[in-house]
């Protein structure tokens, strides 16, 4: 099996609750048909996080396992990089020569990869991205599902098109100003339908 092999960077501070979603993310990663490496689910084991020598000497043998990693996938709640993860995507983009993805992990069981704020190898540096930029657009699948059943009332109550143009839009944007991408327009219509499931 050809596999690569993922460094994973998500929040730790030495929290029960982030280790059982490190956990997670690491299935994840595996469910992808990757292997895995998480500095915070090992050497916390044998290392104390409390312990300001201990802690240093964590961060540095996850580095020394980063260099190994052919990509670092980026685990954020809420769309939050902890100082330690940002640390971490900082000497990941200065030393090592990988790639770097971001993944919105709000909810542990929906994790939702965000391909607009991947950082390439082969790119100059660019600033990290926003709490903003690291939220999935969840909210609008949920609200477009609603809106699109009042359009489909109203239409079948006779109402005119034109007439609801100014309501579509609210959600939808102006068809003539959104440019089209097939692949985004396709994952939308998939999670439309399986919410109608």
């Amino acid at each position: 099996m050809s596999s690569k092999h993922i460094f994973i960077c998500s929040e730790f501070q030495g929290l029960e609750s982030n280790l059982a979603l490190a956990r997670k993310y690491c299935k994840y990663v595996i469910d992808q048909g990757n292997n895995v490496f998480c500095a915070h689910l090992l050497f916390p084991q044998f290392l104390d996080e409390a312990n300001p020598n201990d802690r240093e000497k964590g961060i540095a043998l996850g580095e020394e396992w980063m260099y190994r990693c052919e990509e670092t996938w980026v685990f954020t709640k809420n769309g939050v990089l902890s100082k330690g993860m940002t640390q971490e995507i900082k000497h990941c983009r200065e030393y090592c020569t990988t790639d770097i993805f971001f993944f919105d992990a709000t909810d542990p069981d929906n994790i939702i990869e965000l391909k607009h704020v991947s950082i390439s190898r082969t790119q100059p540096w660019v600033d990290l991205p926003t709490q903003a930029q690291l939220l999935a657009p969840k909210p609008f699948a949920k609200k477009a599902h609603t809106k699109l059943d009042d359009v489909a009332e109203a239409l079948k109550n006779g109402a005119k098109y034109e007439d609801l143009e100014d309501q579509i839009n609210s959600f939808l944007g102006p068809v003539d100003k959104v440019e089209q991408d097939p692949e985004a327009d396709k994952q939308w219509e998939m999670e439309y339908r399986r919410g109608r499931e």
